[in-house]
């Protein structure tokens, strides 16, 4: 019977608004059909409304003579949830049939009484299994406050369902149950509950819980070992130490390496010893763990971090940890990691300088004075993991005056990530007298979204070859077909081989094929290698062939 008040659910799910007005009358009448059959589909279709103001209609079959329909009425009646139904949901949960308890049960979930909790309570000693679910689930829902004791003693309840169900509703309802009970879950033959057993272990952890929650760190199954090293973080207690850097040390799963360091980070000075340690005798995956687990204590370990960065093994993940302190102590050591050789850590550096913030502006604009070209790309890709202010729009600003393209480039993507924020202070740029400051604002405009068609479909008549070319290509990456003629035109009329360029793989992009198009494309391929320009009339053939195919 659940099963079917389900599929009448998603149907009715599935009906239009219009289609519900007219069902609903319909269904109103069918209430008071002879068959139970046409009034059980009937009430289900008006629960599936969700519309209050047929509760008292359906409310009066509450008491039908046939189980299908008070089941659908108890289900019905959770749709609507109208303060009016819930002393007959709590008479319906003590009904004489089961499936009609259970329906009941499950919609008292969305009322919050005494009268309601006390209802659930008693059900949870309901001898149907199913029912005992949904009772403890319910419980969980309205958390009533008095149901701790019925549910820490489920957790010893024969079925195993019943104890997973009662270990989850703990754990949401917050409620600390006697150690002595949940500790009984550590050992159950479910992997469920002795995961569950742990994390609710962790709900009340203090030092005196070390003892009960480190059996779980041998459990064979992974999820109870990473509960237990996550109970255990929440001790803050020094005594969970070192059985925390055993699973860094010995768990074959990340997870609960990962969990471990975690927890390690939660406890915090008290640990740093024991983890440098460990660090020093380790391999480098052992390495990997101690790094994380100092990185989350923010800006106590900068020093140690920032020696680690120093390390050739261990200087990527070193340079990530320092970023994740969040603290300016860390900037000389992640700047250091942005003239790094390795482009993946100069990366890993400018991501890192990005969670460091406005703070270090003033040492970042200190280093920029002087600094080469690869270095100021650096600082410019960082500005765009940072948060949008001002500041850090300006910033990017003055760096578009770069005299290095790669650098006003990467100014643009970083500009660019901020989107609608920044689009205003773009469209000013578009006004520079600074020919780099305006091709950067096209770059930018052009990672910004369609939204910005209009301004590159102007910019296609800037005196600068480079905004134009800048302009066509990037409406040749949005794919926008409405500009193709303007496009087309341009290559025509432009004698700049760069704009040519740009032109004949956007129309590739863009554009339909047609003689007039193919011909003239044929004419500026012979054109371009009689004058040698050959990155032109490769870009040209390309284009043809695309045409071609298409």
């Amino acid at each position: 019977m659940l099963k079917k008040v389900a599929a009448a659910f998603l149907i009715a799910c599935s009906v239009g608004a219009p289609a519900f007005a007219q069902d609903s009358k319909a269904a109103l009448n069918d209430l008071n059909d002879r068959s139970g059959a046409v009034r059980q589909s009937a009430v289900y279709t008006l629960g599936s409304s969700s519309q209050r103001s047929h509760a008292s209609a359906v409310e009066r079959l509450a008491y039908d003579s046939d189980p299908g329909v008070r089941t659908a009425v108890a289900w019905a009646l959770g749709q609507f949830k109208s303060p009016s139904s819930e002393n007959i949901l709590n008479t319906l949960a003590r009904d004489s049939n089961t499936e009609v308890r259970q329906a009941a049960i499950n919609s008292l979930a969305n009322y919050r009484s005494i009268a309601t909790g006390e209802t659930l309570l008693r059900a949870t000693y309901d001898s149907d299994v199913n029912i005992k679910k949904s009772a403890i689930n319910s419980l969980a829902e309205v958390k009533y406050s008095h149901a701790g004791p019925r549910l820490s003693a489920l957790l010893s309840d024969p079925n195993a369902d019943v104890r997973n169900a009662a270990s989850i509703a703990i754990k949401s309802m917050n409620y600390n149950a006697p150690s002595s009970m949940v500790s009984t879950g550590m050992r159950d033959t479910d992997s469920r509950v002795r995961t569950g057993s742990a994390e609710n272990l962790g709900n009340s952890a203090n030092e005196s819980s070390i003892s009960s929650i480190t059996p779980g760190l041998e459990d064979r199954t992974p999820s109870v070992r990473k509960a237990s090293a996550a109970a255990l973080g929440k001790t803050r207690s020094k005594k969970a130490v070192p059985f925390l850097i055993e699973r860094i040390k010995e768990d074959v799963n990340r997870e609960v390496k990962l969990e471990s360091a975690s927890s390690l980070a939660k406890i915090g000075a008290p640990a740093v010893e024991s983890i440098a340690d460990t660090f020093e005798n380790g391999n480098l995956e052992v390495q990997e763990y101690c790094i994380r687990a100092l990185s989350g204590m923010g800006e106590t370990n900068v020093k140690l971090l920032s020696d680690y960065s120093k390390r050739p093994e261990v200087r990527e993940l070193s340079i990530w940890a320092l970023g994740e302190t969040r603290s300016k102590k860390a900037f000389p050591a992640v700047f250091d990691g942005m003239k790094d050789p390795s482009a993946k850590i100069q990366q890993t550096a400018c991501e890192a300088m990005g969670k460091l913030g406005t703070a270090i502006f003033p040492e970042l604009k200190e280093e920029l004075e002087g600094a080469d070209e690869q270095v100021r790309k650096n600082i410019a890709k960082a500005l765009g993991y940072m948060p949008y202010t001002n500041e850090t729009a300006q910033f990017l600003t003055d760096m578009m005056k770069d005299d290095k393209e790669t650098v006003t480039a990467e100014a643009s993507v970083a500009l660019s990530r901020f989107g609608e924020h920044s689009r205003e202070l773009v469209m000013k740029m578009l006004k520079s007298d600074d020919e780099m400051q305006r091709t950067g604002a096209i770059n930018a405009l052009s990672l910004m979204g369609k939204e910005s068609v209009p301004q590159l479909k102007d910019a296609l008549k800037d005196r600068s070859a480079k905004v134009r070319a800048g302009a066509v290509l990037g409406l040749g990456q949005m794919g926008e077909k409405s500009v193709a003629s303007e496009v087309e035109m341009l290559f025509e009329k432009d004698d700049d081989p760069e704009v040519k360029r740009a032109c004949a793989w956007t129309i590739g992009k863009i554009s339909k094929p047609s003689d007039n198009l193919m011909n003239r494309l044929i004419l500026e391929r012979t054109r371009a290698a009689g004058k040698k320009l050959t990155a032109l009339q490769r870009t040209i053939e390309d284009t043809i062939k695309i045409l071609e195919s298409k």
